[in-house]
């Protein structure tokens, strides 16, 4: 009995089993859910700021493409027709959409289908952006008689001409998200495509 009796006593307590504990888990729990909602938010706000980049540039190439067909001679009119004279109209009623003309008549605006001829299909932002505002070197908007905004290019010179050849020069075309307000000019925010009276044409981030 006695030998039995020590060797209960010397053998060593079998260790104990732990787990998590019901408030350890919901804190694990919260903090991965934290850590996911901000990677999904910055996420979501690098992919705008990609895209909002992608539909500046898009207009920009509207434009480096009217100048090329201006300077190039390319007559689109065909036959009689011998007016070089490309550009890009927006529609400020519109700010999602723009066009890329023919200039018939020369008169450096975009007059509808019936007297200057529409090149390609119809210019499209994507519906969560629109064209915030079209201004000058001093900021002032530029809206001639709120009938929208034109920019052309005659050839054989690459030089820029505003809505009829007014001293508007450069022109600045802002691009921002529909719900971002006047005053954001964040990166994510608005991008802007820039227009000099020389022809170029360059994107900024403001």
């Amino acid at each position: 009995m006695y030998f039995l009796s020590c060797s209960r006593k010397c053998l060593p307590a079998a260790p104990a089993v732990r787990g998590f504990g019901l408030v350890e888990l919901m804190v694990c729990i919260s903090i991965m859910m934290i850590l996911t909602t901000i990677i999904l938010v910055r996420q979501s706000s690098f992919n705008g700021s990609v895209l909002l980049r992608s539909q500046a540039y898009e207009i920009a190439f509207t434009l480096r493409r009217a100048q090329l067909m201006a300077v190039s001679g390319n007559n689109s009119g065909g036959g009689a027709s011998l007016v070089q004279e490309y550009g890009v109209y927006f529609d400020t009623a519109t700010p999602n959409t723009y066009v890329m003309f023919h200039d018939l008549d020369a008169d450096g605006k975009w007059d509808g289908g019936i007297v200057d001829k529409q090149i390609g299909p119809l210019g499209t932002i994507d519906k969560r952006f629109s064209i915030r505002g079209i201004t000058n070197g001093a900021g002032t908007p530029l809206n001639p008689t709120n009938s929208g905004y034109s920019i052309t290019f005659i050839r054989p010179n690459f030089d820029a001409h505003f809505s009829g050849d007014t001293i508007d020069n450069p022109v600045y075309i802002d691009i921002a998200q529909v719900n971002a307000g006047g005053t954001d000019t964040s990166a994510g925010a608005v991008r802007r495509v820039e227009v000099g009276a020389t022809g170029q044409i360059s994107v900024t981030s403001y």
